[in-house]
């Protein structure tokens, strides 16, 4: 009769996707078989058994939609049965679009990986083939283009990464080759092997600067520009742009890293040798940032030596030391005592050190005040007045240094570095102390 028909559509909307959930996205399709009842001899074969979880879902659901001491027909459990397994191989299309949309970008992944990873050692051959074996070989010869040194700084262990990136670029094709498809390919192991090998691009880093400075140099001689020029021609790509290579390429890994992390299953094989080979990556990226710092700094501690009057150079003959760093520069106006004028100044701040100097003559300048910053005990800014403004002063063990900054801000900046610097030397010294 019609009052046996389910006429409630959002329940058996519900009941559908309740069945549709209990499956699991491996297990096969199942249906619904009709319940014993007077009609169900004329049915020609019955439908297999639906799993037990779907079975209960939909019989209490329809129990409870049913009339009391109504007996289900073999209609109703029919229609409920296509709805189910119409909802289930919409959620299973969905779950198979979505394995294979996420298994399309990690191939694009590993295709970007593979296309680039082979580029740039075409640029490391060049680099090698075209610039560093014909300057060796002049020099061999006697008749040297550049001086070994220069060859020295401008590519400094270039021809070592070269040799270390083509076995990387042999292992990832091999491994694509021994890959049973795009699906299994796994390059984790050969980051794990090239990640042993990436700690020379530090060394390389560190010396960039000196290369472009040697390269300058190298230039002004006819036979290198003329080397320079034929091998532009060869490879089509200035010597500067290809010099920069290395030190675009070790960030590079690390994207692709955390991208192919991402798009790789837990279950996949190549999963656990993926993550390991993101954090060691990160790992020497962090070491060849803060050495790059370090390098830096240095050249400023240099820079700053030679911006120092000849005559004054021997008054700091010892600033150019390895442990000394380089931390900020700039103006302000220092006061001998609350009752003399102010006059401009300059100061250079390094990580033990604070260098005043009077304002530059023909960019050279005078040293007035080396103080090591160990004698310092206390660095404070004063508050404003209508004599005194952005003014801070440095108590040390002999005198008080009373100077004054362009801003408020300024004097803020120069506080704070030096009240860093003051507590991290105390506590060093501490700390030899206990040992």
């Amino acid at each position: 009769t019609a009052t046996s028909k389910l006429d409630s559509k959002h329940h058996a909307t519900d009941v559908v996707v309740m069945a549709a959930a209990a499956t699991g996205d491996d297990e096969k399709e199942a249906a619904v078989s009709a319940p014993t009842s007077t009609s169900s001899a004329r049915v020609k074969s019955t439908p297999p058994p639906l799993l037990a979880a779907q079975r209960s879902l939909v019989e209490f659901s329809l129990r409870q939609s049913a009339p009391t001491g109504h007996h289900l027909g073999e209609l109703e459990y029919l229609k409920v049965k296509r709805r189910v397994t119409r909802v289930q191989a919409v959620v299973r299309g969905w779950l198979v679009r979505r394995r294979m949309r996420v298994l399309r970008q990690r191939i694009n992944v590993l295709r970007e990986l593979l296309a680039t990873e082979q580029s740039y050692v075409d640029d490391l051959r060049h680099i090698v083939q075209l610039y560093v074996t014909p300057l060796r070989d002049a020099e061999a010869r006697g008749k040297p283009i550049v001086p070994a040194i220069e060859i020295r700084n401008v590519f400094s262990a270039i021809d070592v990464i070269f040799l270390y990136n083509e076995s990387f670029l042999a292992e990832l094709l091999h491994q694509r080759a021994v890959a049973a498809s795009a699906a299994d390919y796994a390059v984790g192991k050969a980051f794990l092997l090239l990640g042993d090998f990436m700690r020379t691009y530090v060394p390389y880093t560190n010396n960039y600067n000196i290369a472009l400075e040697a390269l300058d140099r190298c230039g002004q001689r006819p036979a290198f520009r003329a080397l320079v020029q034929r091998a532009t021609q060869h490879c089509g790509t200035q010597l500067p742009s290809l010099l920069i290579k290395p030190i675009q390429r070790l960030p590079r890994y690390v994207l692709l890293l955390k991208e192919l992390v991402k798009l790789t299953p837990p279950t996949h094989a190549d999963a656990a040798p993926l993550t390991a080979a993101l954090r060691k990556m990160q790992t020497i990226a962090g070491e060849l940032n803060e050495a790059k710092r370090e390098a830096e700094s240095f050249a400023d501690v240099v820079r700053v030596f030679r911006s120092i009057a000849p005559r004054d150079q021997a008054t700091i003959q010892d600033l150019i030391a390895p442990h000394r760093r380089f931390v900020r520069q700039g103006a302000v106006r220092y006061r001998k005592d609350e009752l003399s004028d102010s006059e401009p100044h300059y100061l250079f701040l390094f990580n033990d050190l604070l260098l005043i100097t009077q304002p530059p003559r023909n960019e050279q300048h005078r040293v007035v005040i080396l103080l090591d910053m160990e004698h310092v005990t206390n660095v404070r800014a004063l508050e404003d007045s209508e004599a005194v403004r952005n003014c801070f002063i440095l108590d040390t063990k002999r005198r008080v240094l009373m100077l004054l900054a362009d801003s408020k801000q300024e004097r803020d900046n120069w506080v704070a570095e030096m009240h860093r610097l003051v507590v991290a030397l105390q506590e060093s010294k501490r700390t030899l102390l206990v040992k």
